[in-house]
C-alpha cells in the first residue's frame, strides 16, 4: 500500500461530506443541534464554546451534528456540511458566527453589537446553504476561523 496525502479513512460516524467525531457532553444539560463546542477538562468532553474565554475558543472542535443528551456521547462535525440544521431562522447565504450565549447567530459580532464587549472573541463558523437533496432544508457549511479579539 502506498501513501497518498489525499487518501482518507473515515470514522464510522463520518460521511462523505463532513468530518465527524464522537465527543461526550460534559454537562447534564442537552446540547442542541448546531451548538458550537469546545474541549473541556480531559479526554473527549465538550461544552458549548464561550467566546469570552480564550481557552474555550482555542479548544473549538466543531458543531453538534444532532442533539446530544446530557452526559452522553454524540457526533460533532468539525469541518464540512452539517446537514438539515433546524431550530434557527437563517437564510441561504448567511454568514454564521458564535454568539455570546454559545449558540449560532447570523450577526457579525462587534463591540457593542449583540452584547459583545472588549476582550470577547469573534469566531466565524461558516455559511448557510441549501441542502443538496431537499433545497427547502438548510445546511451549514462549517469552515471555522477565529477572526480575532474585540
Amino acid at each position: 500500500m502506498s501513501y497518498s496525502p489525499f487518501s482518507f479513512n473515515q470514522q464510522g460516524t463520518g460521511t462523505g461530506i463532513a468530518l465527524v467525531s464522537n465527543y461526550t457532553n460534559s454537562t447534564s444539560t442537552p446540547i442542541p443541534q448546531g451548538t458550537p463546542l469546545s474541549l473541556v477538562g480531559t479526554g473527549d468532553q465538550v461544552a458549548p464554546t464561550d467566546v469570552t474565554s480564550q481557552a474555550s475558543v482555542s479548544a473549538f472542535v466543531g458543531c453538534a451534528q444532532t442533539r446530544i443528551a446530557g452526559n452522553a456521547n454524540g457526533p460533532v462535525v468539525s469541518n464540512g456540511r452539517l446537514q438539515n440544521i433546524t431550530g434557527y431562522s437563517f437564510s441561504i447565504g448567511n454568514s454564521i458566527f458564535i454568539g455570546l450565549s454559545g449558540i449560532l447567530q447570523n450577526t457579525r459580532p462587534d463591540y457593542g453589537v449583540t452584547g459583545f464587549a472588549a476582550g470577547d472573541y469573534v469566531y466565524y463558523i461558516g455559511t448557510i446553504v441549501a441542502n443538496e437533496e431537499n433545497p427547502t432544508n438548510q445546511d451549514l457549511i462549517i469552515m471555522p476561523q477565529l477572526i480575532g479579539e474585540l
